[in-house]
């Protein structure tokens, strides 16, 4: 299974929160099969600057990654555009074994855009529409 989602989508948070764990449970753990995520950060501003940072946890810490992006569908409604770096540095930094300081300066310079910008253009180049989830199934 490959999802595309974007953290600022409502949808995506729902699709996390109640169907991923099903997911998890009865393909991925049972071994029939695999979940991949790919962020494509198209429905509120702040889902970019998120994405960034996603990109720059996981390439620190796959569990930072899982726990921050987590955080972001379990506290949604906290971010903006404006705060959306400091929360995430702050919450990294105590709730994780990354400094959120290095991850977020990595994330205003974009230090890991190849990663975010290649999720995009998968998305673009499958013709994906323009909304969040989107879950593809292969076998």
């Amino acid at each position: 299974m490959l999802a595309f989602e974007d953290p600022s989508c409502v949808q995506c948070r729902r699709f996390h929160e109640n169907t991923v764990p099903d997911i998890e449970s009865n393909i991925v753990d049972a071994g029939k099969g695999a979940y991949v995520v790919r962020t494509y950060p198209i429905i509120y501003p702040w889902g970019k600057p998120a994405t960034q940072a996603l990109e720059s946890a996981f390439a620190r810490s796959e569990g930072a990654f899982w726990a921050l992006f987590n955080q972001y569908f379990a506290t949604q409604r906290q971010f903006d555009s404006d705060n959306v770096l400091d929360r995430t540095e702050q919450f990294l930094s105590e709730s994780t074994d990354l400094d959120g300081s290095v991850v977020v300066e990595d994330a205003r310079s974009k230090a890991h855009d190849d990663a975010v910008q290649a999720d995009i253009a998968a998305a673009e180049a499958a013709e994906l529409p323009q909304q969040t989830p989107i879950v593809l199934l292969f076998r």
